[in-house]
Parts: structure tokens; C-alpha cells; sequence
């Protein structure tokens, strides 16, 4: 009777270092990210009431561009009214 042949034993491998994993913030696009600001400041105005640009923007913690780019958004859709008072323009809700 023959012998059985020994099966080789694989060699263990060695440990590769570790992978270091990517991980990808998702980026929006402008139109989203002006969204949000308008998300942003339509609360605040809701919350306040009539509000000023500056006062948005520290209630907000947008710079006053992203609020700008906001109001307009807004007002675009409807949303708000836009008055005078003196030299500052004032915001609330329509």
C-alpha cells in the first residue's frame, strides 16, 4: 500500500501594514450650498422676526456673501419682504 502524500502546509503570510482608508466628504454643489444658507436664514428670520443683513449673518454664522446669496434666493421664490428703514434694508418673512 502506498503512502498518502503529504499535503504542503501553506506558509502563513505575512501581514500587509494598514491600509489607510480615504473617507470623501460629500461636496455640494453651489446651488446646494446656497439652499442651505437660505434654509439657514429663513429660520432665523422666523425665529426673530424682521431682521437686518448683518444681524443674519452673526445669528447665521454665514459670512455676509452666503447671506446675501441667500436673501436672494429667497426673495427669488417669493419668500420675503425686503423694506427700508433709513439706510438699513430689513428682512421678514412674506
Amino acid at each position: 500500500m502506498a503512502s498518502p502524500q503529504k499535503k504542503p502546509v501553506p506558509k502563513p503570510q505575512k501581514k500587509s501594514p494598514a491600509t489607510k482608508i480615504e473617507v470623501k466628504t460629500a461636496t455640494l454643489s453651489k446651488g446646494e450650498e446656497i439652499g442651505e444658507a437660505a434654509g439657514k436664514v429663513w429660520q432665523c428670520i422666523n425665529k426673530l422676526g424682521e431682521v437686518s443683513p448683518s444681524k443674519l449673518a452673526s445669528e447665521t454664522g454665514l459670512s455676509t456673501k452666503e447671506v446675501q446669496r441667500a436673501i436672494g434666493w429667497l426673495a427669488r421664490e417669493g419668500k420675503l419682504i425686503i423694506e427700508s428703514d433709513g439706510r438699513t434694508e430689513v428682512f421678514r418673512l412674506s
